[in-house]
C-alpha cells in the first residue's frame, strides 16, 4: 500500500511539473488565408488574438514579407518567420507554392509589405496590408 502511495505522488508530481511548461494562450481555431497573387486576396484583414493568418505564395517566384515599421511584434504561434523570441523583428521568405504563419497575441494594428518580383522598372512590386487584431 505505502508503494503504491508513494507511485501515485511521483505521477502526479511528474503530471504537474509536465502540465506547468504549456503556454499561457493557445490559438482560437480560426485561420485566415491571405493569397499572394498579382497582388493581396486580402490587404487589410481583421482577426482576434491568437487567430492564425496564412500567407500562401501562389506566385512562380519567392516573395518576402515584413512587418513595417521595424517594430516588435507580439505573437503566440509562427512558422516560418525569421528572429522568433517572444517578441521579434518579422520578416519571411515563401517560396512558390508554400506559405508562412503567425498569430498576434496582443490586440493592434500591424502594417507589412510583400515584396515580389516584377516586371517593371526596378524589378519589385510591394503590395502593402494590414492586420488589424481585435481582442
Amino acid at each position: 500500500m505505502k508503494t503504491k502511495n508513494v507511485v501515485l505522488l511521483f505521477v502526479a508530481v511528474i503530471f504537474i511539473i509536465g502540465c506547468s511548461g504549456l503556454p499561457n494562450t493557445t490559438r482560437t481555431g480560426a485561420i485566415h488565408t491571405i493569397r499572394i497573387e498579382k497582388t493581396l486576396s486580402d490587404p487589410k484583414l481583421t482577426v482576434h488574438v491568437n487567430d492564425e493568418i496564412r500567407w500562401i505564395n501562389y506566385r512562380t517566384e519567392p516573395v518576402t514579407i515584413e512587418f513595417v515599421p521595424d517594430e516588435k511584434i507580439p505573437f503566440s504561434c509562427e512558422k516560418g518567420f525569421s528572429g522568433m523570441v517572444g517578441k521579434a523583428k518579422l520578416s519571411a521568405r515563401i517560396k512558390a507554392g508554400e506559405f508562412v504563419s503567425l498569430c498576434f497575441s496582443e490586440s493592434g494594428e500591424f502594417k507589412y509589405n510583400v515584396r515580389m518580383t516584377a516586371v517593371v522598372i526596378g524589378g519589385e512590386t510591394i503590395a502593402p496590408g494590414i492586420i488589424t487584431v481585435e481582442k
